[in-house]
């Protein structure tokens, strides 16, 4: 059997946004930056954008995003 080279990336707790029924997670690597399903620059929100619109946190397993250490210590 042949090892796997590439093995999967650890997942660790980060924090997500709600608006509604969407979900924004973390941009990889630009700061303050949320990102949503679909395409266009709807998708992308700042995270004091989704504050105003009263955005829910949630936690979940995702790649790691360094940038977000921040926010899981005050959430």
């Amino acid at each position: 059997m042949k090892k796997d080279l590439n093995p999967p990336m650890e997942r660790v707790m980060q924090p997500i946004l709600w608006i509604g029924a969407v979900p924004y997670l973390p941009h990889y690597t630009k700061k303050h930056l949320w990102v949503s399903p679909g395409k266009g620059p709807q998708t992308i929100k700042t995270t004091t954008e989704l504050m105003a619109l009263e955005a829910k946190f949630d936690m979940t397993p995702l790649w790691p995003r360094h940038w977000t250490q921040l926010l899981k210590v005050l959430h």
